[in-house]
């Protein structure tokens, strides 16, 4: 358990949560008590002075949606790491315009930063580049303090590699679920989606978003996210209808051929081009989905709790948060995982795991919750999350945010599937045929299982990376 003193004593001044002061009390030994002006009391003069060299460490932040947030939270956080760990300085670096990128060439450089967080399938890029530290002899050995059973059951599933070795820690899940436009849903006299996990299919989403479907200008639709590509977000659909994007048995395999895949990729089809309840490609207007959403262009976005503040502060009508509808074989959605990988070009491979330990602590999760808005990835910390939103600011009293929580407990979802050649698989391979399917409704979703074949035998070094361009063009004659 961390014994950070900030995350039992000066996190619950900031943050205001006193449910769970008696748990956070328990948790470690007691923290000094403060003397006057707030500062920690004097430590017992007579113990041994510490004469550790400082260790410098650099850590590379992935601010994403919430910058302000992280940074106030960075405020708490690192004084009482350094009152905790004096031996060990950590430079803050904020996240350039192309996160991924610049690490790439740092990496190649031989200049990475220590600590790395990163988001979703990028962590299966680093891990199949080799750049990451294999954590698992390091989990095992501090097992008791690290408790990774207490971690959602899938919140590993993009943090391992081929051996199966834990390679980075998380720090956040994210829940897909659907925003909706209350005050959209009234004026129609429409009944809002459930709340509930399974209370709900993709056929009940589709008659829903039919509802709200205008095709003479300015245009409106029922729905929209991202963007159904070779994605995450294709694949939460997928899991649906009982099909993958990435066999998960063998991820040399693309199953994107199986009869259930295929099923599923023709109702998507329809979806956008044939009911026009999904705005996709062109028809979005050069805009992304929140700005579809908080103009009232479409009543229902696909989004998880990343998007939560930013719709706090942008939206100008009532809103909330439902479940994702079922597909026609399983419940789904996605469970995305964040986390943060030690880089394996490390000097300071201690040092560093004493950073992320604290950094993917129950006590850190609270923290970030309450600064951030994040979700949690600890069962015993995940109900607590609509606690804390509650607890800092009266907004979230009205709306559904037990939902995210209520999505874990219910085993709803997972995370990404990734391949073995993961990033070439997706984006030269599957991406194009996507494209064609989805975003211009030019081609059959036939197209995207042919394309399969072609991932599968790249990913079984059948054809070589040089060869793609040339099979891929093959598939047009």
């Amino acid at each position: 358990m961390s014994k950070l003193s900030i995350k039992r004593r000066e996190f619950l001044k900031w943050t205001g949560i006193t449910t769970s002061m008696a748990l956070l009390a328990a948790c470690g030994p007691k923290a000094a008590e403060p003397s006057g002006g707030g500062s920690a009391a004097k430590p017992d003069e007579t113990a041994p002075e510490k004469t550790t060299e400082t260790v410098k460490l650099k850590f590379q932040s992935r601010e994403a949606e919430v910058p302000e947030g992280m940074m106030e939270m960075w405020k708490v956080f690192y004084p009482a790491f350094r009152d905790e760990h004096p031996d060990i300085e950590v430079e803050y670096l904020s996240s350039p315009p192309d996160l991924t990128e610049a690490l790439l060439a740092q990496m190649v450089a031989g200049d990475c930063a220590d600590m790395v967080e990163i988001c979703c399938w990028v962590t299966q890029l680093f891990i199949q580049k080799g750049e990451t530290h294999n954590l698992q002899p390091l989990i095992d050995r501090d097992a008791e303090e690290v408790k990774p059973d207490d971690f959602y059951e899938h919140a590993f599933d993009l943090l391992r590699d081929a051996e199966g070795d834990i390679n980075s820690m998380p720090r956040f899940t994210g829940t897909f679920t659907v925003f909706y436009n209350k005050d959209m849903f009234d004026e129609i006299g429409v009944e809002y989606p459930s709340h509930e996990w399974g209370g709900w299919t993709f056929e009940d989403y589709r008659r829903l978003g039919l509802e709200f479907v205008k095709r003479d200008q300015p245009m409106r639709f029922g729905t929209s996210n991202y963007g159904l590509g070779a994605n995450w977000l294709s694949q939460v659909y997928l899991w649906g209808w009982g099909a993958n994007m990435v066999d998960p048995d063998d991820n040399t395999r693309c199953a994107l051929g199986d009869p259930n895949a295929q099923e599923c990729l023709e109702w998507m089809q329809k979806f956008i081009w044939d009911d026009h309840v999904f705005a996709m490609g062109a028809e979005m207007g050069g805009l992304g989905v929140q700005e579809l959403f908080l103009g009232g262009k479409i009543a229902m976005m696909e989004m998880g709790p990343w998007g939560l503040d930013q719709v706090k502060d942008g939206a100008p009508f009532n809103w909330d948060i439902a479940s994702f509808p079922s597909g026609p074989r399983f419940m789904t959605t996605l469970q995305g995982t964040n986390s943060t990988f030690m880089w394996a070009g490390s000097k300071h491979v201690e040092e560093a795991w004493t950073f992320i330990k604290e950094y993917s602590s129950p006590e850190f999760e609270e923290m970030y919750a309450k600064f951030c808005v994040k979700q949690p990835s600890r069962m015993s910390v995940v109900d607590k999350f609509a606690t804390i939103l509650r607890e800092s600011d009266s907004y979230w009293d009205e709306l559904n945010v037990e939902c995210f929580a209520d999505s874990m407990k219910a085993g709803a979802g997972r995370d990404e599937g990734c391949f073995a050649k993961d990033a070439v698989s997706k984006n030269q391979i599957l991406g194009p045929a996507f494209d064609q399917v989805m975003k211009l409704g030019q081609a059959p979703a036939q197209l995207i299982a042919e394309h399969a074949e072609i991932a599968t035998r790249f990913n079984r070094d059948e054809i070589a990376v040089e060869d793609l361009g040339a099979a891929i063009e093959a598939l047009q004659k």
